[in-house]
C-alpha cells in the first residue's frame, strides 16, 4: 500500500483582509483532504512561502520571513505532519491523522546523549505503567549499544549514514541470541542473527521520537525527505482458510498444554480476533452470561480520550462458552486465571508474553500435525477473523467495528486475499451471460 504524503496549502478563498489560512493537504490512496494548522498569514507572506517552499536561499535576509519559513517548513508544521504519517505507518488513515495532528508534541529536557535520554524516557513510561512502550525504548538502546560499541551516543553522531549502517548491520546480525551452555557446562555467547525490517522500524521510530521530543536542531536531524527513511515491514497476510479453521476446531488431544493453546487460539478467533492481552484482562464483570455477550475496551485505546473510546461487544458461541467453562476461574476477578488481582503492569507483561509463547508453540505443533502449511500464531487468529468475514461478504464497516478500529483504512491492513474459488466467482461477472444470480 502506497504511503500517505503531505504538503502545505495556502487557502485564500475564505480570507478576510487578504489573510490566507495555512492548511495541511494530505494525499492517500488517490484522495486528498485538507486540515487546519490553526495558522494564518497575509497575502505577501503566502506568496513568499509558496515561492520558497523548496528551501530558503542566502539572499533572504528578512528575519521575520526566515522565522516564518522555519515555523512552517523548517522544524515546524510540515515536519510535524511528516513525522506523524511515518509514526502511524500501516495504521495511517485520514481519521487517525485528523485526530492526532493538532495534539501538542511532548517535549522532554535532554539530560545527556541520545541513549541516556531514551533510557530516562523509558523510566518515565514505566512510571505510568506504559510497560510495552518502555520496553521498546530499552530494547532499542541495547541494540544501538551493541552496534556502536558505546555506552552513549551524542545526537550529532546519529547521522543518516550511521542509521543506514545500523540498518545493514541489523539485517545481518542485529538480533542477539540467548547464550547457551557448552559441553563443559560453561555459558557460550552466540553470534547475532538477522533482524526483521519490522524490528528495525520499531527501534528507529523510538530514536526519531526522542530527536523530536528533545527539539534537536535541523542541522543534525537525520530523518526526513533528504535524510534517512525508516523502513516499514512487509504486511504479510496471515489468514487461514475456513477449511483450516475447521481442522483446528476438530483437533483432539490429551495433552493439556496443546488443549489450552488450541482453546485460547479459538477463543481469540471467534471473539472478534481479540488480542491476547485483552483476553487475559477480561473480567467476570465484563460478561453477561444470560445475554451471551462480553463487553470490553481494548487495552490499546484505554488511555486515549474517553470521548473517542468505544467498547467492543463479543457475541459468545457455544464453543467460546465451553472454553470459558473449561478454563475460567470464578473464584477470581479475571475470567482466565493467568492474571491476578493486584498484579503490576510489568508482571502482566511478563505473564502475557509467556502465554503467547506457549500458545504459539503448541498451535504451530497442532497446525503441522494437521498439514496446515501457514505459520499459525496468535496474530493469525485476528487476521483470520477479519479476512474470513470479508470473504463472507460482511460489510467492511462491520468488520472494522468488531476489531475495534477507529477507521476502515486500518481494517484494510488486516485483510488477506480472496480464496481462489471466490475470486473465480467474482471474475466470472466480467463476461456477458455469466453473472451470478
Amino acid at each position: 500500500m502506497a504511503a500517505a504524503t503531505v504538503g502545505i496549502y495556502y487557502d485564500g478563498r475564505m480570507s478576510k483582509e487578504g489573510e490566507f489560512y495555512v492548511k495541511y493537504v494530505v494525499y492517500f490512496q488517490g484522495k486528498q483532504k485538507y486540515y487546519s494548522t490553526g495558522m494564518k498569514v497575509d497575502k505577501e507572506d503566502a506568496e513568499f512561502l509558496k515561492k520558497y517552499k523548496g528551501g530558503l536561499t542566502g539572499s533572504i535576509k528578512d528575519s521575520h520571513r526566515r522565522d516564518l519559513w522555519n515555523e512552517i517548513y523548517g522544524d515546524g508544521l510540515l515536519r510535524k505532519a511528516v513525522d506523524l504519517i511515518e509514526r502511524l505507518g500501516p495504521d495511517f488513515s485520514f481519521e487517525a491523522f485528523a485526530q492526532q495532528i493538532n495534539k501538542p508534541v511532548e517535549v522532554i529536557k535532554p539530560v545527556g546523549g541520545l541513549l541516556s535520554d531514551m533510557t530516562n524516557y523509558a523510566e518515565r513510561l514505566r512510571g505510568t505503567d506504559n510497560v510495552g512502550d518502555a520496553s521498546l525504548y530499552e530494547s532499542a538502546v541495547v541494540s544501538l549499544r551493541r552496534f556502536s560499541g558505546k555506552e552513549e551516543l551524542m545526537y550529532s553522531e546519529v547521522t543518516a549514514d550511521f542509521l543506514s549502517r545500523y540498518e545493514r548491520w541489523m539485517l545481518r546480525e542485529g538480533k542477539a541470541q540467548q547464550p547457551k551452555r557448552g559441553k563443559d557446562g560453561e555459558w557460550l555467547s552466540r553470534p547475532g542473527v538477522p533482524a526483521s525490517l519490522t524490528t528495525i522500524g520499531m527501534y528507529l521510530r523510538q530514536v526519531r521520537n526522542v530527536f523530536n521530543m528533545t527539539k534537536q536542531p535541523k542541522e543534525i536531524y537525520p530523518f526526513g525527505k533528504d535524510g534517512y527513511t525508516i523502513p516499514s515491514g512487509r504486511n504479510i497476510k496471515k489468514a487461514l482458510t475456513k477449511e483450516d479453521i475447521g481442522k483446528i476446531i476438530a483437533y483432539q488431544t490429551e495433552n493439556l498444554s496443546e488443549m489450552q493453546a488450541r482453546d485460547l487460539w479459538l477463543f481469540s478467533y471467534l471473539s472478534n480476533g481479540i488480542n491476547f492481552i485483552d483476553i487475559l484482562n477480561l473480567k467476570w464483570k465484563d460478561m453477561d452470561a444470560k445475554g451471551g455477550i462480553i463487553e470490553f475496551i481494548r487495552g490499546k485505546t484505554r488511555n486515549t480520550k474517553k470521548s473517542s473510546v468505544s467498547s467492543i461487544q463479543i457475541d459468545l458461541f457455544p464453543i467460546t462458552k465451553a472454553i470459558i467453562e473449561k478454563w475460567g476461574d470464578k473464584s477470581g476477578e479475571y475470567i482466565f486465571p493467568m492474571f491476578k488481582k493486584g498484579m503490576t503492569a510489568q508482571r502482566k507483561k511478563e505473564v502475557k508474553a509467556q502465554v503467547v509463547k506457549n500458545t504459539n508453540k503448541y498451535v504451530r505443533r497442532i497446525a503441522q500435525s494437521l498439514g496446515i502449511t501457514a505459520d499459525v500464531t496468535t496474530y493469525t487468529a485476528r487476521h483470520s477473523f477479519a479476512t474470513i468475514l470479508m470473504q463472507s461478504e460482511a460489510p467492511l464497516a462491520f468488520i472494522s467495528s468488531k476489531l475495534g478500529h477507529s477507521s476502515i483504512s486500518t481494517t484494510q491492513n488486516y485483510l488477506g486475499s480472496f480464496e481462489s474459488s471466490q475470486a473465480k466467482k467474482y471474475l466470472a461477472n466480467l463476461l456477458p451471460g455469466t453473472e451470478e444470480n
